[in-house]
């Protein structure tokens, strides 16, 4: 089976943002779950956004959203960064992967918008992400 890459997120968002007719810069942090195949990944259309700033509250959702979609083969998120290197009305922005089948994580962050993706260590850039995501979900 292939392997999610930037290009994978790169086409998804492209007709995602045209299909709902928003702007990328103007989203809030989502997530949405996919099935793959050996050639190309079936992204869902609908995606799950966040409205807290806890990451804590990002990881049970991402949990809640595999246990609520079974059959997908993982999800990925993306979040849009700006820092003081990023100029106005630009941004950088981090995608990451969870793989079930090999329950793995994998994170990318841009160099600029959609273009020049890098891979990145999650753990050392953000920790609270890098979770378990296959441990069972204990709702109380």
């Amino acid at each position: 089976m292939s392997q999610f890459t930037p290009t994978d997120f790169v086409n998804f968002i492209s007709s995602f943002t045209s299909l709902h007719n928003i702007e990328l810069k103007d989203m809030c942090p989502h997530a949405t779950t996919y099935r793959k195949t050996d050639e190309y990944f079936i992204a869902e259309d609908s995606a799950i956004h966040f409205h807290s700033s806890d990451l804590n509250d990002w990881v049970f959702d991402l949990r809640k959203l595999l246990l609520d979609r079974e059959d997908c083969d993982g999800f990925f998120c993306w979040i849009l960064l700006e820092d003081d290197d990023t100029p106005k009305d630009s941004f950088k922005l981090l995608v990451f992967n969870y793989d079930k089948l090999e329950n793995k994580v994998t994170a990318f962050l841009s160099e600029k918008e959609l273009d020049a993706f890098n891979p990145i260590d999650l753990d050392s850039e953000f920790p609270e992400l890098n979770v378990d995501y296959s441990e069972p979900l204990v709702i109380h």
